[in-house]
């Protein structure tokens, strides 16, 4: 139960830091809300037993490329005014309507897989009078290249 509560706080730690490097506007903070979703991915990774995966996560993207990228934007010196403002009108609600249509197609999807038949529900009963399964070789004495190769 506790690595449940712990999957989900470190699943809602990555979506968060992810949702927050995209949507601010400074790239300092984007840069260190993108450490903060790396950070909760590998917690979500040593919570599943990857933890070398994990480590590397923390290590690699967190600890070197990221600060990198941190360095990158902080040696650029962008000020207020060279951000561009935020889309309005089409271009913010076009966006908005299309990532909600894709997801109720995902949804919609996804519950028509869940409702299918399990593989025992849609496999007819088998014929028991075969000599031998269908996708399977036949036995030794029948196959008639069997009987080609060696004479009995």
């Amino acid at each position: 139960m506790l690595t449940l509560i712990g999957l989900g706080l470190f699943g809602l730690l990555a979506l968060v830091g992810g949702g927050l490097a995209v949507t601010l506007r400074d790239p300092v903070y984007a840069v260190l809300a993108l450490v903060k979703a790396m950070v909760g991915l590998a917690g979500i990774y040593f919570l599943l037993g990857a933890e070398y995966i994990g480590a590397m996560q923390v290590i690699v993207y967190a600890g070197a490329i990221l600060v990198t990228f941190l360095f990158v934007v902080m040696l650029i010196n962008l000020s207020p005014a060279d951000i561009p403002p935020l889309p309005r009108g089409l271009a913010l609600y076009g966006s908005i309507g299309i990532a909600l249509g894709w997801m109720l197609l995902l949804g919609y999807a996804l519950t028509a897989l869940m409702t299918l038949p399990s593989a025992q529900e849609a496999r007819p009963e088998q014929d028991t009078s075969l000599p031998y399964l269908f996708g399977t070789l036949p036995p030794y004495r029948q196959d008639p290249l069997y009987r080609l190769c060696i004479p009995l």
